[in-house]
């Protein structure tokens, strides 16, 4: 019945209820994570198995205020192109109840069938005779909308038709769900990719072999200046044996780590050669959201900071995690730091009115209202991305 190729349409309903194909049950779990067209194998074999003209798939995200992505590597083009046109419009097999398989000559009366636009403009003059249909949702996932289109040559979908369909809908949910998850997790790389980019912490990425996968601006500015730090070879030097040593050991200890289990981040410190203050490094296994082989996938992150004398060492930081301007992330180190209103005022070289306004810029910025929850709230962010008070000194 099926050879691996495509999928024959049984010949009697037991051996279409019997079970369905495991080469066919494959596409359906694989097409969720194929590239460019997702499902296009299932598609080209459901059609066959159906004997339909074509099938049609259409995704659409909760989000989107479209019709959706079609799917329709089998189709007529001509019809497809009126489809894609108006078939969130004019279609009248549309919105059917989730999880129930449908067909078109049972769900609409032909008289108001044979009235509608779409029927006048798409299904007569291409000969379609009938659809089977399915809808499923994800709950806050994708909205999937399963079609198979016979012809008038092919009659209308019997029984045995219903029941393929019926038979493959759990395996198809299985797959939407996967397909859902992989969907958000791509947005939240997308999202945290452009974030990084647009970082003033410099941020490095590197896959399971010690490649560079990655480097964002801040960090390619470090990097270009070569005060401190270099990539050779791909091997990081910072120009003193001993840190250079120390530095390549956490990324590879941090590349062998086990995928899944802990692994705490390590701070270095380096000092720049030129005098001009210090880098701080923070190295750390990127977590997992799903097991992969793939010796391309970012493993590690080398985060960077860099401390110029005369800058606190959490301005920058707070800078960019809180966006601040510049005279108010100053305002904010020296509270993370205990000094009085007063004395920052005399330490910055401006009035005390100037000073508060900053602190109620940094207070509608960073979410509190108290001057005691913001020292908590900077010093908590102080340590977790600039912790240079636990760097390891390397002589």
């Amino acid at each position: 019945m099926y050879d691996g190729e495509q999928c024959s349409k049984p010949k009697t309903p037991e051996a279409m209820n019997t079970f369905l194909p495991s080469e066919f049950i494959e596409k359906i779990y694989t097409g969720a994570f194929e590239e460019g067209e997702p499902w296009r194998d299932m598609l080209l074999d459901l059609a066959v198995a159906l004997d339909a003209r074509f099938t049609v798939m259409v995704l659409q995200r909760p989000s989107d205020g479209d019709g959706g992505t079609l799917l329709c590597p089998n189709g007529i083009p001509e019809v497809e192109e009126a489809w894609r046109e108006r078939f969130f419009v004019d279609d009248p097999f549309l919105d059917l109840p989730l999880d129930q398989v449908v067909t078109l000559v049972e769900d609409i009366p032909e008289s108001e069938l044979m009235a509608t636009e779409f029927y006048l403009r798409v299904m007569r003059p291409s000969g379609i005779l009938d659809m089977l249909g399915v809808d499923l949702q994800e709950p806050d996932g994708v909205y999937a909308r399963l079609r198979a289109v016979r012809t008038d040559a092919q009659g209308v979908f019997g029984r045995s038709e219903i029941e393929f369909l019926e038979a493959m809908r759990p395996h198809l949910r299985h797959s939407l769900r996967a397909y859902s998850r992989l969907v958000r997790l791509e947005s939240e790389r997308d999202l945290y990719r452009d974030m990084v980019g647009e970082m003033a912490i410099g941020t490095i990425l590197l896959n399971s072999e010690r490649q560079v996968t990655q480097i964002n601006a801040a960090a390619r500015r470090v990097l270009d200046e070569a005060d401190g730090l270099r990539i050779v070879r791909g091997r990081f030097e910072t120009g003193a044996t001993a840190t250079t040593g120390a530095l390549n050991r956490l990324i590879d200890a941090a590349c062998e780590a086990a995928a899944g289990r802990p692994h705490a981040p390590q701070i270095l410190r380096i000092e720049r050669p030129s005098g001009g203050g210090h880098l701080g490094l923070m190295v750390r296994r990127m977590p997992e959201t799903r097991p992969s082989d793939d010796p391309t996938r970012s493993r590690v992150a080398v985060c960077i900071g860099a401390r110029r004398p005369g800058t606190p060492a959490s301005a920058v930081l707070l800078q960019d995690v809180f966006g601040l301007t510049q005279a108010e992330a100053r305002v904010a180190a020296l509270i993370a730091q205990g000094m009085a209103l007063p004395d920052a005022a005399l330490a910055l070289n401006v009035s005390r009115n100037t000073i508060r306004t900053h602190l109620r810029a940094i207070y509608a910025k960073c979410g509190v209202d108290r001057q005691a929850a913001l020292v908590t709230l900077l010093l908590e962010t102080a340590s977790a991305l600039w912790p240079s008070q636990y760097a390891v000194e390397v002589e």
